[in-house]
């Protein structure tokens, strides 16, 4: 009898244990919790298979209380089943069969979304960052590259590996954009700051994190960089000050900023906001704008809504522009509410680092600057989830070039062949110009090795400048020989201007025949003014400055010769207060009537109309060219040299 009130008790105590294993807060169950609860289908079958022991163990015990009275009339000791669950205590049958009723919901658990959050393009690979989840939001693990299929563009890519993200050895670079408005003020604020310092304390030794703030307007406190102590003390001199909100110009300035690409930083990226959504910048920059700068290939903003507005409306319409940001770029909105921000921080830091790393070979791919949609689709189970993500596919940059020489090198290169007397290698080494960014250094004439590697480097400008220089001195003499026949022309010309027209006339047709594109497209001859060649026009650009750095600030740059933007003091455009741009960061050249402009190994990239530049570009009227924190509107006007 005692023992079917043991077996009988059971019940009661697994509906109790598994409702204490719900309402915990453990985060190794808290998981499996959700999954019993939101999983109707799964609790069933657990529900199910319990129904089905409680059955067999009651038949048992009832076959051992049988068999136990048979044996009270031949033994006075106790029977071996009885032995046996006697011994066990009811919290043993409790444990097994919550741990059943878990396991059995856990298991059945299977993808129900897939989302791409990031997507990088280096030439001949794409690497896509895959988030796959369940009904309940949980990571589902386990997933084989054989289910994962990819195309970019119309080209059909095979997934070269699959590795869940926090098994390789990438880190992440966290920038954060942090609302200082007084939206958020008081207590709520410091304990915004207090779990943005956890975060930071929590950083891997491969992670890198930076920190911007926006309110009237928009700072960097602190570029990217794994000194937890600097990022520590950004934290705590972060205030709610300001009495506007440049939401979409934060925005704007957290994708240039998490777009950064440099040695040693990491190729994750997640731009997390913390604000109420509301934007409060008019003749700013505006939503349109920020979703199409997205467009271009973005990092996914994970964006935490903190809110002090009593306006329910207003709350909403903050947060469904938080929502339309976050899903566009490929991130998550989490509704911080009046909850602990530690948890909703902690929240967006996992869903960060929980993914798949997906590796495609692109080899077939068209790398041709354009942008092509790079969907991900996975299969298996009568499933079929896809997302995917645009993105641009430069090719690989080419090997740097040695610029042309200019017309006022080239008399220096016909003195220094003049005195290199035959010396092949030695002339074009120290005269010709170099491209952007090298620095070659001499060869010792005692190493027949590095003069052969300098011949073969240089022979191609040392041609040049030749040909250009045989090209120079040609058209020197045929200068000189029309202006001896037009002085002599002028000393038999008629007084009158009747007699003078067809003299014109007959000269008219050797001008015709003068090779006149020489001039303007060879580099070693432009604006021979002092052989009487008519001046070559001037393209003025005019670059007007719109962030704070230097807004309404007009800069009028004359071409040619070639401008150079850059911190250096020699540049002729010095930006040394801006200390995100590069010493030599970008170039403006005149092609004929074009302006193109050029990055010249930047640190932080050349943007043009949000867009990073990656080869020689054409400017238009009206554009906007951003180097580092500075921005500017293009305008072009044509004048001519006196």
């Amino acid at each position: 009898m005692a023992l079917r009130t043991s077996v009988a008790d059971v019940v009661p105590v697994v509906t109790s244990a598994s409702s204490s294993v719900t309402a915990t807060s453990s985060p190794r169950w808290a998981g499996f919790a959700t999954d019993t609860v939101q999983t109707k289908n799964s609790l069933g079958c657990a529900m199910l298979e319990t129904s089905t022991m409680m059955s067999r163990a009651r038949q048992a015990s009832r076959h051992d209380a049988m068999t136990n009275a048979a044996d009270e009339n031949n033994s006075t000791g106790p029977s071996l089943s009885d032995a046996r669950l006697q011994g066990l205590p009811r919290s043993f049958f409790s444990g097994l069969f919550s741990v059943l009723l878990l396991v059995s919901a856990g298991a059945v658990a299977s993808p129900s979304m897939v989302q791409v959050s990031q997507v990088v393009a280096e030439q001949p690979r794409v690497v896509a960052y895959v988030a796959v989840r369940d009904e309940a939001g949980q990571a589902v693990e386990g997933i084989e590259p054989a289910r994962m299929q990819a195309t970019v563009g119309a080209t059909v890519t095979s997934v070269s590996a699959l590795t869940p993200f926090p098994n390789t050895s990438e880190g992440v670079a966290y920038l954060f954009a942090v609302d200082v408005s007084r939206s958020i003020v008081g207590e709520r604020f410091e304990q915004m700051k207090t779990a943005l310092r956890d975060w930071i304390q929590a950083l891997k030794p491969e992670d890198q994190a930076g920190l911007i703030t926006f309110g009237s307007s928009v700072q960097t406190q602190a570029a990217l960089t794994a000194d937890r102590d600097m990022l520590k003390t950004a934290v705590d001199a972060l205030a709610p000050t300001d009495q506007q909100t440049q939401l979409h110009a934060a925005l704007m300035r957290g994708l240039d900023l998490s777009q950064q690409r440099a040695e040693g930083l990491p190729v994750r990226r997640a731009l997390v906001l913390l604000s109420d959504g509301l934007n409060d910048d008019p003749g700013g920059v505006s939503a349109d704008e920020v979703l199409a700068r997205m467009g271009e290939g973005s990092v996914p903003i994970y964006a935490i809504g903190f809110s002090a507005v009593l306006d329910r409306a207003q709350r909403e319409a903050g947060l469904t522009a938080l929502g339309r940001f976050a899903r566009q770029s490929g991130g998550l909105l989490i509704d911080a509410g009046s909850g602990d921000p530690a948890a909703a921080l902690h929240s967006a830091r996992e869903r960060i680092r929980v993914v798949y790393r997906a590796e495609l070979d692109c080899s077939e791919c068209t790398w041709d600057g354009n942008r092509y949609r790079v969907q991900v689709t996975l299969t298996g189970d009568g499933l079929t989830l896809s997302d995917g993500m645009d993105a641009r596919l430069f090719p690989a940059p080419a090997a740097a070039r040695p610029e042309p020489p200019s017309a006022e090198t080239v008399p220096e290169a016909i003195e220094a062949e003049s005195e290199s007397a035959g010396s092949a290698t030695d002339a074009p080494r120290d005269e010709s110009p170099v491209a952007e960014g090298t620095a070659p250094d001499a060869a010792e004439p005692t190493e027949p090795a590095d003069s052969v590697a300098n011949w073969q480097r240089w022979w191609l400008p040392a041609t040049g400048a030749g040909v250009a220089l045989l090209l120079l001195l040609v058209l020197i003499l045929v200068l000189r020989k029309r202006r001896r026949r037009a002085s002599e022309a002028a000393q038999e010309a008629p007084a009158s201007l009747e007699d003078a027209v067809p003299q014109t006339d007959q000269t008219a047709p050797e001008t015709i025949r003068q090779p006149a594109p020489a001039p303007e497209d060879s580099p070693a001859t432009a604006r021979p003014t002092s052989v009487g060649q008519p001046p070559q026009p001037t393209q003025i650009v005019h670059l007007t400055g719109m962030s704070k750095l230097n807004r309404g600030q007009d800069y009028a740059l004359a071409l040619p010769p070639d401008a150079v933007l850059g911190r250096r003091p020699d540049c002729t455009l010095s930006l040394p207060q801006d200390d995100l741009v590069s010493g030599r960061h970008a170039r403006l050249t005149l092609e004929g009537r074009r302006v193109l402009v050029a990055d010249l190994g930047s640190t932080n990239q050349t943007f043009l109309n949000g867009v990073a530049v990656h080869a020689p570009h054409p400017l238009s009227d009206g554009d906007v060219l951003r180097i580092g924190q500075s921005e500017f509107r293009v305008r072009l006007t044509a004048d001519s040299l006196v």
